[in-house]
């Protein structure tokens, strides 16, 4: 693909509607594509995106994207750059609205840097070295170009870091984000296995994503006695984790702490290492591949 044009992108939103201008200038993007490159991603670096999970410096996640998704999260980013003659252009106006830069790659694919807040220089003034003495540079509107790929989309798969980061570049995106809605919380709280505080508990949303993923696992069936009666010998097991079991052979969850111990003890986090014999708390947890 060595005839393949680079081209890149502003995204804007103004209101509802995605707004996307195109840069095109050959100096410019030469200067651009030098620094803002697709990332080198082996298969022991990928990670099927789970909302629970974070990924180490090294990995990154990954969707698979059906025709559907590929039309309506990366369709619009596409189209802009293929019909670059016609596209806006940027003004001063628009310098706050700027959300993020893209870029296609010469491998056919799209990467993406998100514009944030901090990226944007309003008006500022900075003393220079660059020409070997000293001067004063002023910089008004601009943003500041870290070259970082925050999201990389090739083939039918989008590749990033962090889900937060990306969200509001892909409309759709929040399908493959799955936290428990108010009414899940309220019905996860009130089972009967609980013996909640009569005071309200606060659920984050890391709390949320934990509930969702316990109550997707069709493992865990709380209504079963059998279940039960695994749950509270598993918590006896780690007393250190501080979670109370009443007489009545409930879980005790009177604050967001032991909302947190019960949430680890649901999602098997709780072990004892094979090498030292101390009792452990995962940070997260998964299920190993087969």
């Amino acid at each position: 693909m060595s005839d393949l044009r680079l081209l890149a992108g502003f995204a804007m939103k103004r209101g509802e509607r995605p707004v996307r201008v195109v840069l095109d200038d050959p100096e410019t993007m030469a200067r651009v594509a030098n620094i803002f490159q697709a990332p080198q991603i082996g298969e022991p670096q990928l990670v099927a995106f789970r909302p629970e999970r974070t990924v180490e410096a090294d990995e990154w996640f990954y969707l698979e994207l059906d025709e559907e998704d590929l039309a309506v999260m990366i369709g619009p980013y596409r189209d802009s750059l293929a019909h670059s003659a016609g596209a806006n252009q940027l003004t001063g106006e628009d310098y706050q609205q700027v959300e993020s830069l893209f870029m296609n790659t010469m491998d056919g694919g799209l990467v993406f840097s998100k514009i944030t807040p901090s990226l944007r220089l309003e008006d500022k003034k900075f003393i220079g070295f660059g020409t070997g003495h000293p001067e004063l540079i002023q910089h008004q509107r601009s943003l500041e170009f870290t070259g970082r790929v925050d999201a990389y989309w090739r083939g039918d798969r989008l590749y990033f870091k962090n889900y937060s980061t990306i969200r509001p570049l892909f409309s759709g995106i929040e399908k493959y984000f799955r936290a428990a809605s108010d009414e899940e919380k309220t019905a996860f709280l009130a089972h009967e296995f609980f013996a909640v505080g009569e005071g309200e508990i606060k659920i984050g949303l890391r709390a949320a994503k934990r509930i969702a993923a316990i109550l997707d696992d069709q493992n865990i069936d709380l209504d079963d006695h059998a279940t039960q009666h695994k749950i509270t010998a598993y918590a006896e097991r780690y007393p250190q984790a501080g979670i109370v079991i009443t007489p009545e052979r409930k879980l005790e969850i009177t604050t967001p702490h032991q909302l947190s111990s019960v949430l680890s003890l649901l999602s098997g986090r709780y072990y004892t290492s094979e090498l030292t014999g101390e009792k452990m708390e995962a940070r997260e947890a998964w299920r190993l591949e087969k």
